[in-house]
């Protein structure tokens, strides 16, 4: 049977001050199940918030960008978007919201690529991640 791993240290504060979240992993590899073994139960993430006393000012919550989000397509072009601050949905301020264009590859292209060469691959375009694509296709 699986057993897990030792959980990962806690993840730094989400935000700069206020209340965020923490959060820490572990992996079902202490062993890893074999020779039809049960994986390990439970969950392999855990979460928890945090409040830091520092006081919110609007540079103290502008200071750090969220995660960047899916693709909004998979080959085709697409947009991803990330906010910082407390903004969410149309409420952000212009300064709280970067957009960038993603997966921009032709889905023809995309397609061709994966059936030629059976395997996926990812590279960075002008600073963009995308499938399917190789340095000499640019």
């Amino acid at each position: 049977d699986g057993n897990w791993s030792v959980w990962s240290r806690w993840s730094d504060c989400s935000v700069p001050c206020g209340t965020g979240t923490q959060r820490r992993s572990r992996t079902c590899t202490d062993p890893v199940p074999s020779n039809g073994g049960a994986t390990c139960e439970g969950p392999g993430h855990e979460s928890r918030s945090c409040v830091l006393k520092a006081v919110c000012t609007r540079k103290s919550v502008l200071d750090s960008w969220n995660t960047w989000s899916e693709c909004s397509a998979a080959c085709g072009g697409g947009t991803q978007r990330r906010t910082r601050g407390q903004c969410e949905g149309e409420e952000c301020a212009e300064d709280e919201v970067q957009v960038r264009d993603c997966n921009t590859m032709d889905c023809a292209r995309r397609k061709r690529k994966r059936l030629r060469s059976g395997t996926i691959q990812v590279c960075r375009t002008g600073g963009v991640l995308n499938e399917f694509c190789s340095p000499d296709l640019f």
